[in-house]
């Protein structure tokens, strides 16, 4: 079965938009709280994508922080070769143990899906000026999030 790029983006939400609260942690089956990180976002983004295809490791390294014997290194390669990530700092790493924030879950998102531009973000907590206002403004258009809250 193919997905359509309407199922891709709906997976890709769930996944991150239920399992990443508005501090950035993930909720474990235990019920503990332990933050969400930048290598889980590829694995869930290059699983939607690619209509949960494994990749296969490149024989080339995009990001000095990522070796051969890092878990998610197809993952993350494949997310690079996408476009979907710039990496972090000058781009010659990719920080897979960083946490993820929700501005760069949506900045991931419109990358992996090509959503289209949209207007200021209606958030109380995301000014115009927000490094991420216009992917999280685009995300919300799309109807992926709905916001967190007040």
């Amino acid at each position: 079965m193919r997905f359509s790029v309407f199922r891709a983006i709906f997976l890709a939400a769930v996944l991150f938009f239920t399992i990443v609260s508005p501090a950035g942690t993930q909720e474990s089956q235990e019920g503990a709280s332990e933050p969400a990180k930048r290598s889980l976002a590829a694995v869930l983004i290059v699983q939607a994508v690619d209509n949960g295809n494994e990749p296969t490791k490149a024989a080339t390294r995009t990001f000095d922080d990522v070796g051969d014997d890092h878990p998610q290194v197809a993952y993350i390669e494949r997310l690079a070769a996408l476009g979907v990530t710039n990496g972090c700092g000058d781009g010659s790493r990719f920080c897979p143990d960083d946490n993820i924030s929700r501005g760069q879950i949506a900045a991931f998102l419109v990358r992996a899906f090509n959503l289209p531009p949209a207007g200021n973000p209606d958030f109380s907590d995301v000014p115009s000026n927000h490094r991420f206002a216009k992917a999280i403004a685009s995300v919300a258009a799309a109807g992926i999030t709905i916001g967190c809250g007040d």
